[in-house]
């Protein structure tokens, strides 16, 4: 179960990240070559800026981040609830 929503995960970070490239590209004259239908229709594709095959490291990166983030909310949640807990019994 755990890595069935991990690999769901990765797919929205991956889907976010070119999300993120489709509106720069929109909003600027960076990234020109981006293609919405592409990136709408086929999961697999990812658009690289200038072809360099190097872009892929930015996906895994924002995978990583977010996977890291997610923790933390999660640490932060349960300390929360624990000081809460402790508040109260007193």
């Amino acid at each position: 179960m755990r890595g069935q929503m991990s690999r769901n995960l990765q797919f929205l970070v991956f889907l976010l990240v070119k999300v993120a490239f489709g509106t720069i590209a929109n909003g600027t004259k960076l990234f020109l070559k981006f293609d919405w239908s592409r990136c709408k229709s086929d999961i697999w594709w990812y658009y690289m800026p200038k072809d360099v095959e190097q872009t892929k490291i930015l996906y895994l990166l924002a995978a990583i981040f977010v996977a890291l983030l997610i923790q933390w909310i999660l640490t932060q949640v349960k300390k929360m609830g624990k000081n809460i807990f402790l508040y109260v019994r007193q």
